[in-house]
């Protein structure tokens, strides 16, 4: 017998409207929780190159395809899960496909959830047939032998990790496939909204002296993440950063942005501070920043690079 028409038609339903399919009673829309991967959201949406034959590559997809466990390239382990989703009457059995020990999944960044693969984790950016059909997942029982697509134990899987099987004798054990580990468009946003102010101080071959050196007017609003100063040799230096408006240019020391923790170089060639400890750290497009030497050291040139993510 095969998955009942009514549980057919509840997963298709719940996946059309962004909910997961996997507990199998045949519960409403509105009771289930867990997203599923049709939901169109930036970080659902794969932002590299999925090559036309499937195949490993580095940094982007992982290969699950060796049938000899404890490899870094094996099969992904599948294995029931009764408390995500109890057996039901004509409504499957349900698996999560998850990391096995050994595995190159290990380490990775998961794309969905930006948290490191650890063993025994569900695996949820499998890489579906529709890529092409050398990319399709094929399910396994412990000989292992294929459990086919058109068997009449008839099963479905979702890339997110899950796999129903309507009857489950064999039980799957293994699914070898392909796993997305590379950047999302939520990642590559992300990636385009961080920029770097950079100001050069220069001393001209001698030792920076005190006082003011110059200006920058900011033409986007951003938030100050990290700043680090780079010197030409080692030495001492500490900069203050002032901020005021185009309106009240020029900035002066009343507008120190770096509170009591201005970007320092002790002894060293360089610095480097992400904690901004009691820092004004939003700056307003069109905002003018001046960049004022307290004290300097030997130093004759260094450049002082402000991390920041546009808003």
């Amino acid at each position: 017998m095969a998955l009942s028409t009514a549980y057919l038609a509840q997963a298709a339903f719940k996946k059309l409207f962004g909910l997961a399919h996997t507990e199998v009673k045949t519960y409403p829309l509105g009771n289930e929780a867990n997203a599923s991967q049709i939901t169109i959201v930036a970080s659902d949406i794969y932002a590299e190159t999925i090559p036309a034959t499937a195949d490993a590559v580095a940094g982007r997809i992982i290969a699950c395809t060796n049938a000899t466990p404890g490899q870094t390239d094996s099969y992904l382990t599948v294995a029931q899960n009764l408390t995500i989703a109890p057996d039901g009457s004509g409504e499957g059995h349900a698996y999560l496909v998850t990391v096995p020990a050994g595995h190159g999944l290990i380490g990775q960044i998961n794309p969905l959830t930006g948290l490191a693969y650890a063993q025994g984790d569900i695996v949820m950016s499998i890489i579906p047939k529709k890529f092409g059909t050398s990319w399709r997942p094929i399910l396994y029982d412990t000989t292992p032998t294929e459990i086919p697509p058109l068997s009449d134990q008839d099963w479905i899987i979702d890339e997110r990790g899950f796999v129903i099987i309507n009857t489950a004798s064999p039980a799957p054990v293994y699914l070898k496939c392909w796993v997305y580990v590379g950047k999302t468009v939520s990642d590559k946003l992300t990636s385009a909204n961080t920029s770097a102010i950079v100001y050069v101080i220069d001393g001209g071959g001698t030792e920076i002296t005190d006082g003011e050196k110059g200006h920058l007017e900011i033409p986007f609003a951003c938030t100050i993440t990290q700043v680090d100063v780079l010197a030409d040799q080692s030495g001492s230096i500490v900069i203050d950063i002032w901020k005021d408006t185009y309106a009240n240019f020029p900035p002066t020391d009343a507008d120190s942005i770096t509170s009591s923790t201005p970007p320092t170089i002790s002894s060293a060639t360089k610095s480097q501070d992400s904690t901004l400890t009691s820092w004004t750290k939003s700056i307003s497009a069109g905002d003018i920043l001046a960049f004022n030497v307290d004290s300097c050291t030997t130093i004759t040139r260094c450049v002082i690079s402000i991390k920041v993510t546009k808003v």
